[in-house]
């Protein structure tokens, strides 16, 4: 952790390499290679890793909702809003390059337009104005699902009072792990019945995503419930590498490596898999390719250690996730070169116009933090 912080380093160097993943993703098309290869995993980690994170439990009911609808829902109005207006005014012809699956066309119709904003799911044909800021009302959803489920595990501890800490924290994770299978179980059911639900705020995606934050609150509670463990696999860890950081680094770096290369061939013989159940197509593929893929980018970030450049963007992903569609907008109007080739998925580019994506970001970020920080859910 930093000093005198809360901030976890290689949390947020795995934030800023997945927040690289999506915008990366919204700019290559969906249905190429590398295309299937960054949809099968880049949101689940988010969602596992905002499980990690996530503290919500130890509020009131009514701290926590006030503080999720100030960090999440009230950017995802704004942005929304911001969205609804330009899109119309910037012309149709420039709407198909993020989330490009949708018709490449935006309601002109205010109406239309702000009840997709209430109603909040992208399926609905009615975000189209910036589809990517359907995650926001999701992470709501699944935050509000996990804040309960803990909660209501607590009481029930507090009604048997007799029992030790150590059964205490056994409920806590038999609870969190049932509530995990049953997430899995939604997506092969919502997949093989052919359901197409489309529920406010993203809701049937949320219950299927809360098995990635579960697991993501499953990997923070192991070292703080069970040291025993964590300290073994570090002494099995030393034991291997005889101490020396390198070996370590290079172990884990060749361990993601493989990870990848199971991602990218299962991706590429089971298709185009992405977080939404309309999009699983294939469960069992997509789980492994998600679970693979999280875990991978787990392994470079605690590979890479202490790295300011890419925790100072792990820090700031909300800001780069609302913001990333406007500047690829404006790349399109300037220079339709670079857009023809972005679309020809030619990856040296699209690699160069991400980079640039998120340095443009970073610096209205860095504005909006300090005259508008309530925008980007910043205080």
């Amino acid at each position: 952790m930093s000093a005198g912080s809360s901030r976890i380093h290689w949390v947020d160097t795995a934030k800023a390499i997945s927040i690289f993943c999506i915008v990366f993703g919204h700019t290559i098309r969906d249905d190429s290679m590398a295309g299937n290869f960054i949809f099968s995993f880049n949101t689940a980690v988010f969602f596992m890793l905002s499980g990690y994170t996530f503290r919500g439990d130890r509020r009131s009911s009514g701290a926590f909702i006030v503080n999720a609808l100030k960090k999440i829902m009230l950017p995802f109005y704004f942005w929304s809003i911001v969205s609804i207006v330009i899109y119309p005014i910037a012309g149709q012809g420039i709407t198909g390059s993020l989330g490009n699956r949708a018709s490449a066309s935006v309601n002109n119709s205010l109406t239309g337009n702000l009840m997709g904003m209430l109603y909040a799911n992208s399926e609905t044909g009615l975000m189209n104005w910036n589809r990517p800021l359907w995650f926001l009302p999701c992470l709501f959803c699944i935050e509000c699902i996990w804040f309960a489920v803990l909660k209501l595990t607590e009481k029930t501890i507090a009604i048997g009072k007799s029992l030790s800490g150590k059964h205490q924290n056994t409920v806590v994770d038999c609870t969190a792990a049932s509530v995990i299978l049953l997430s899995f179980a939604f997506m092969y059911y919502i997949t093989y019945s052919h359901s197409n639900f489309i529920w406010p705020l993203e809701s049937e995606t949320a219950l299927s995503m809360c098995s990635y934050f579960g697991i993501g609150l499953m990997l923070r509670r192991i070292p703080e419930q069970y040291p025993g463990l964590i300290f073994g696999t570090r002494t099995f860890l030393n034991k291997i590498t005889k101490g020396r950081a390198r070996i370590k680094t290079v172990m884990l770096a060749a361990l993601a490596g493989v990870l990848f290369a199971f991602v990218i061939i299962l991706s590429h013989y089971a298709g185009h898999m992405d977080s939404r159940p309309d999009d699983f197509n294939n469960v069992t593929a997509y789980i492994l390719c998600s679970l693979a893929g999280s875990a991978a980018i787990i392994l470079i970030s605690r590979a890479v250690g202490k790295f300011l450049p890419f925790e100072y963007v792990g820090r700031r992903t909300l800001a780069i996730l609302v913001l990333h569609k406007f500047p690829l907008y404006i790349i399109e109007i300037l220079s339709p070169s670079v857009h023809a080739l972005i679309r020809k998925d030619y990856l040296p580019v699209c690699i160069a116009v991400d980079i640039v994506i998120v340095l443009l970001c970073l610096a209205v970020e860095k504005l909006l933090r300090r005259f508008a920080p309530i925008t980007i859910g910043a205080k």
